[in-house]
């Protein structure tokens, strides 16, 4: 018999900073353990450790003055032109420490009957505590003593800190099996889950910066020591508890055939404590289900088609809840309050897959479409009451390549579209109409490496990324949004790997090749973002064991 147990140690450092950022930072480590018993046996028992600490800069942004569809009332600063990429608009005492523990344990049994039995227990806890600069350019967010001298302009800044714990305790039971009945075989999957989170968020004090701390927009001062919003002593938090039971199978009959089902029910309770110490408590039991047919033509090619649903229980967006009180009776006011109906999510697609160059190469196309319904919106006939009656959906194509072309020649190619819109809404981002925000029409990806040579492998792709829309709501004139769209941009790679002897090989990777100028992220008001790193390499020295 071979050896029945085993110990595993990982570690992991990084203390790096942001291409193109020098103040914002990413640092910390990482330890991970694993132990199994009874390795090689019917009968086994794992146990897993992981332990990470964060200790970052983060990231505020920079101002979207000057970038494409940047709005000011004042046309002076409407025409003004961007800031340094590299400037930084937080403070010495902006910081996101950040920790992170999870214990497992995992044990597994194969019965002789051919069942096999997973039970695994996991005890995790985060923990995050971030102080962040923002900025704001909207119409009163940049002033200037005197518009001809850009040197007196000034950019509001404001103060974000936030403090929570997220403690959680899974355990999950899980059996398979395979039977057959007369011309089915079936494969099942079925078990129970029960799980309990609580989320703590703790309440800081509002900080007014005067104006002397307000940052100058084409030069700020990357040393300048700023206030902390410090803990208030209040907390809110959500306590969550699930129990779950499910059975899937997958039927197989003749030689072309596949049909695969499955229910899930979920009960929850979710209990709510507000800063004031109110009381909120909601609870339910949810029914989803799948189903999917595979049918294969010739054995190189299949064809499917599959359908699902999904629900969210109400109160669990970021695990936050809230009611107003009006005349003496809550009153639900947002998707956060565990007393509304549940959301719930359909999913119908079809594709094929085929694989081609005697199966080196797999091709796939699929259509899919997703509906979003009960979404939670305001009342069009009450305003500030909110009801259950939002439909959202997205849809599109999915076509895909990924394979060896030759023995020395590898291609992963990707492209899809998505098309979404709300059909049933109210007012912002869920009127009737609109579409969703951050969605890009079209995006595609290419991968490709070819070996030059036993030792020299060369290599690179791109990635496309259309247009997505910030400022959404119909009727609306966009001239007068601030950046209400990011604009459409390619990201060239590049890649190259030697190898120095059998177990060391040295790699370069060239990141954003061609230097392009793009928007990687923008806040929702579209006063701030955060540029796309510039063009930059790292060369690695890998050793294999």
């Amino acid at each position: 018999m071979g050896k029945t147990s085993g110990l595993r140690l990982n570690l992991m450092a990084d203390d790096v900073n942001a291409v193109g950022r020098d103040e914002v930072k990413k640092s910390g480590y990482a330890v991970a353990a694993a132990y199994g018993i009874g390795i090689g046996t019917p009968t086994r028992l794992y146990g897993f450790a992981q332990v990470s600490k964060g200790d970052n800069v983060p990231d505020g942004g920079i101002p979207s003055v000057g970038y494409p569809g940047f709005y000011n009332a004042t046309p002076t600063i409407q025409a003004a032109p961007r800031v340094d990429s590299e400037n930084y608009y937080g403070s010495v005492r902006d910081y996101e420490d950040t920790e992170s523990s999870q214990f497992t344990v995992k044990f597994e049994h194969d019965f002789e009957s051919g069942v096999y039995m997973t039970n695994t227990t996991r005890l995790s806890r985060t923990s995050l505590d971030r102080v962040l600069t923002g900025v704001s350019t909207g119409n009163a967010g940049i002033t200037a003593t005197n518009l001809n001298d850009r040197s007196t302009w000034i950019v509001n800044r404001s103060r974000q800190h936030v403090v929570k714990d997220n403690d959680a305790l899974i355990n999950a039971t899980n059996f398979t099996a395979s039977a057959t009945t007369g011309a089915f075989t079936h494969d099942l999957s079925y078990g129970l889950e029960f799980s309990t989170e609580k989320v703590a968020v703790y309440g800081v004090n509002a900080v007014t910066l005067t104006t002397a701390q307000q940052a100058n927009l084409y030069n700020p001062n990357p040393n300048v020591d700023l206030p902390v919003n410090g803990l208030n002593g209040t907390r809110a938090f959500v306590k969550l508890n699930v129990g779950s039971a499910y059975l899937f199978d997958t039927i197989h009959f003749g030689e072309k055939w596949l049909f695969n089902a499955g229910v899930r029910v979920d009960s929850y309770g979710i209990t709510t404590t507000t800063a004031t110490n109110s009381r909120i408590e909601g609870d339910g039991t949810l029914t989803s289900y799948k189903a999917g047919l595979v049918y294969k033509p010739v054995e190189t090619a299949s064809l499917y088609v599959a359908y699902a649903n999904s629900k969210t229980p109400p109160g669990t967006v970021n695990l936050g809840a809230s009611t107003t009180t009006v005349g003496g009776s809550e009153t639900s006011t947002n998707i956060n309050n565990p007393n509304v109906d549940p959301t719930e999510t359909r999913n119908l697609e079809a594709g094929v897959k085929w694989d081609v160059l005697s199966g080196r190469v797999s091709l796939t196309a699929a259509y899919y479409s997703t509906e979003h319904l009960n979404e939670f919106v305001e009342d069009p006939f009450n305003t500030g009451f909110g009801e259950n009656f939002g439909k959202r959906t997205v849809k599109g194509f999915d076509l895909g390549v990924v394979g060896k072309i030759t023995d020395k020649w590898n291609l992963t190619a990707g492209i899809q579209t998505m098309d979404t819109e709300v059909e049933r809404g109210t007012t912002g981002a869920n009127a009737t109409g609109a579409v969703t925000r951050w969605s890009p029409e079209l995006a595609a990806t290419v991968w490709t490496t070819y070996e030059v040579s036993p030792k020299l492998t060369l290599g690179g792709g791109a990635r496309y990324t259309g247009e997505q829309v910030r400022a959404n709501t119909p009727g609306v004139d966009l001239a007068t949004q601030n950046v209400p769209f990011i604009p459409e941009y390619w990201v060239v790679d590049a890649y190259g790997s030697y190898k120095l002897t059998d177990k060391v090989s040295v790699q370069l990777n060239v990141y954003n090749l061609l230097d392009e100028d793009y928007i990687a992220t923008l806040n929702n008001g579209g006063s701030r973002l955060i540029p796309g790193a510039p063009r930059s390499a790292t060369v690695t020295l890998n050793y294999q064991f």
